[in-house]
C-alpha cells in the first residue's frame, strides 16, 4: 500500500478510526462519507443486535418505563459503548454493532427504539410529567396540575403499542 494515495489510506481504515474530519476530506472529494444514508438509528440489523446485548446486560431494573433516566441512560450508555468497542477490537466488521457512532444521544436514540417507549420516551423520563396515556396510537400526557394535553408523538400502530407492552411484561415476568 505504499504506492497507494492518502485518500486511500484513509479509506481503508475501520470506520471507527476515522475521524468526522476524515469523512469530511472524502465529502470535499466528492466521495460519499462512510455509511451515508445507513442511520444505525434506523437500521433493523444494528437494532436487533443493540436489543440483544441491551436484554442480556442491562439491569432488569432498568427496563421499566420509569426506571431513573439519569441511572438507566448511565447503564444504557455504558453497556452498548462496551459491545461496541468489543466488536472493534475483535474486528468483527459483519457485527452491525461494529460501525456504530459511540456518542450518547446515537446510543439513546437506539434504546429508546428497542426496548424503549421510542416516540414517548421523553415524556416517560421528565419529572413533570404525572400521567401517560395511550389509546390506540394517540398519546396524551398530564403535567402536574394540568389537563390531559395530545402530543404530536404517536405510535407507527396499535400493534407497536401491544408488542412494547409484551416486552415489558415479559421481561418483568409479570
Amino acid at each position: 500500500m505504499s504506492g497507494a494515495s492518502l485518500i486511500e489510506k484513509v479509506e481503508s481504515l475501520p470506520a471507527f478510526l476515522r475521524g468526522p474530519e476524515d469523512d469530511g476530506v472524502g465529502a470535499l472529494l466528492g466521495a460519499p462519507a462512510a455509511g451515508a444514508g445507513a442511520s444505525p438509528v434506523e437500521d433493523p440489523r444494528v437494532l436487533d443486535a443493540a436489543r440483544t446485548v441491551l436484554v442480556e446486560r442491562l439491569a432488569v431494573s432498568y427496563l421499566a418505563p420509569f426506571a431513573p433516566a439519569a441511572e438507566r441512560n448511565a447503564q444504557v450508555v455504558a453497556v452498548l459503548r462496551q459491545a461496541i468497542v468489543a466488536a472493534r477490537e475483535a474486528q468483527e466488521a459483519e457485527n452491525p454493532l461494529y460501525g456504530v457512532p459511540l456518542e450518547r444521544d446515537v446510543l439513546l436514540a437506539i434504546y429508546s427504539r428497542t426496548i424503549g417507549w421510542h416516540p414517548i420516551q421523553k415524556y416517560l423520563d421528565d419529572p413533570r410529567i404525572n400521567e401517560i396515556k395511550i389509546n390506540g396510537t394517540t398519546v396524551m400526557v398530564q403535567e402536574a396540575g394540568g389537563e390531559f394535553v395530545v402530543v404530536p408523538e404517536q405510535f407507527a400502530t396499535a400493534e407497536e403499542v401491544i408488542r412494547r407492552a409484551s416486552f415489558l411484561a415479559t421481561a418483568h415476568r409479570v
